[in-house]
């Protein structure tokens, strides 16, 4: 007789107490600036101003948040791994690295798209690198794309690094602003991109789990 199926004892996390949270921290985010706390006036210029900045970084924030971490589940679960994240395969280092050969060109200062454009194709450039090399003599393995992912984004982590210290002081400015996470909002189109991919592959990516 065969024993019966263990059920998972993984406990699932209710989505509607972030759901409250949510607009809650975005009112605090708000009222919250260098200069102190409290909404600004928006029948003024400047407290019009201040609203908007705020506000644009809060949302490109949120979007951003929000494809992190889907990248992150998708990480997770094709490696296994609770612990894995974009830098594991080394797309985050292929992307920082076309983003900084972008601004140590000078095509961001002539081009909006060209940082984030840059960071895109070096990101699937570097994944498909990995790829290759993980599933060398066979079918791509884990523990085979996990050690790729290491050594790639080692090698391109050094030569981040070599282009940072090859830019002038404005350069190098640029590209650790970017690195290190840079809100400001440089386009309205580029933010609804943003968003719209985002929204997209989040849906997909539901959709596929739950098929």
């Amino acid at each position: 007789m065969n024993p019966e199926p263990k059920q998972s004892t993984r406990r699932r996390w209710p989505i509607w107490p972030l759901l409250i949270a949510a607009p809650i921290i975005i009112v605090g985010a708000l009222m919250m600036g260098s200069a102190g706390s409290g909404m600004p006036d928006w029948n003024t210029p400047l407290g019009r101003a201040v609203l908007e900045l705020r506000w644009h970084r809060i949302l490109t924030g949120l979007i951003v948040g929000a494809g992190l971490a889907g990248a992150g589940v998708i990480m997770q679960a094709l490696l296994r791994n609770p612990l894995a994240e974009p830098y594991v395969l080394g797309v985050s280092s292929g992307a920082g690295l076309g983003a900084a050969l972008a601004v140590y060109l000078g095509w961001s200062v002539a081009h909006t798209w060209s940082v984030p454009a840059a960071a895109f194709i070096t990101g699937i450039v570097t994944l498909a690198f990995v790829y290759a090399i993980g599933s060398r003599g066979g079918g791509a393995s884990i523990y085979g794309l996990l050690l790729s992912g290491i050594v790639v984004s080692a090698v391109l982590a050094n030569l981040l690094m070599l282009i940072v210290s090859l830019s002038s002081m404005r350069g190098m400015h640029s590209i650790m602003w970017w690195i290190l996470g840079n809100l400001q909002l440089s386009s309205q189109s580029l933010l609804m991109v943003g968003l719209i991919l985002v929204v997209v592959s989040l849906t997909i990516l539901t959709l596929a789990v739950r098929s």
